[in-house]
């Protein structure tokens, strides 16, 4: 739940309280310290203890992260334009920048980034994804019992060079953890991201049984929510997953949908990267020969 305990901090001096008086009766002030610093974890009890005694609610908390978040946010936008561009020279430059950035508070977020940079440049030369790495990542999110913007971010860009196995159980975490902010716009985005990731996962290693898992836990989750592009993803993904069990007819129904859907309201650049992905898939591309014969 980094950058969590800096928002609230924020809120808490703005309204002139001191660490001691905040603190009382809930956790100790020294651990209330050490969490509005991003050095520790917190129970979601607490948090809510800790905001009536502030009288703040999450959404402000929300807001206050969000404005915390930006910075990191142009980081992943400038890596991910590098890495979809196959620019090892400008993934390698913001890596050698970051590593000459001076000792600050932000550590872990800047061990984080560099594990990211780091992993993307091993993918693009061959090099094996480092373990111990993964395991900084991992057992970061392991810990969080509140995942915020931060922590969904940092496993969604984590997702490429994560096992199966540690995404069968990551994905799980953080939907759970991340249902309090469900509200939250943003929030809604990121998720509906980790889905179409981790259901592109599945569906390319053949692992039906969790796909459809997967697939329910995403309609309920974006279920009566305005994230229209993540719900038409995610449709069309299911119609992949139906032509992968004999469906084709169906499935094929729901791809042509979804894509005139999208081409309509104008998302060039997600229709694009659809059929990119869509072009990696063989069972689609032997269906496509055929003619679709029901809606």
């Amino acid at each position: 739940m980094y950058y969590l305990g800096p928002a609230f901090r924020e809120i808490r001096e703005a309204k002139k309280l001191s660490i001691r008086e905040t603190a009382r009766g809930i956790i100790s002030p020294s651990f209330l310290s050490k969490w509005e610093r991003g050095e520790s974890h917190i129970s979601i009890i607490n948090l809510i203890s800790l905001l009536e005694r502030i009288t703040s609610t999450l959404n402000e908390l929300i807001l206050f992260h969000e404005n915390l978040e930006f910075h990191y946010q142009n980081f992943l936008d400038e890596t991910m334009l590098a890495v979809r561009r196959k620019d090892l020279n400008t993934l390698v430059s913001l890596l050698e920048k970051l590593e000459a950035t001076p000792e600050t508070d932000d550590q872990l977020l800047k061990e984080h980034r560099i594990i990211i940079l780091n992993q993307h440049i091993n993918q693009l030369t061959g090099i094996p994804f480092d373990k111990k790495s993964i395991l900084v990542i991992l057992n970061h999110l392991k810990k969080a019992q509140i995942w915020g913007i931060y922590e969904l971010l940092l496993y969604a860009h984590s997702l490429f060079f994560l096992t199966t196995a540690d995404i069968k159980i990551m994905s799980n975490i953080s939907f759970q953890r991340s249902g309090h902010f469900k509200a939250i716009p943003q929030v809604r985005t990121i998720i509906g991201r980790i889905f179409s990731d981790t259901l592109k996962r599945f569906l390319n290693e053949q692992l039906l049984n969790e796909s459809a898992k997967i697939l329910k836990l995403g309609r309920d989750f974006l279920e009566d929510s305005s994230a229209l592009s993540e719900r038409a993803e995610l449709h069309l993904l299911e119609g992949v997953y139906l032509i992968k069990t004999g469906e084709q007819f169906k499935g094929l129904s729901y791809i042509n949908k979804t894509l005139d859907f999208l081409t309509e309201l104008s998302c060039d650049d997600l229709v694009a990267s659809l059929y990119a992905y869509l072009a990696t898939v063989p069972e689609y591309q032997i269906s496509s020969e055929f003619p679709t014969s029901i809606d």
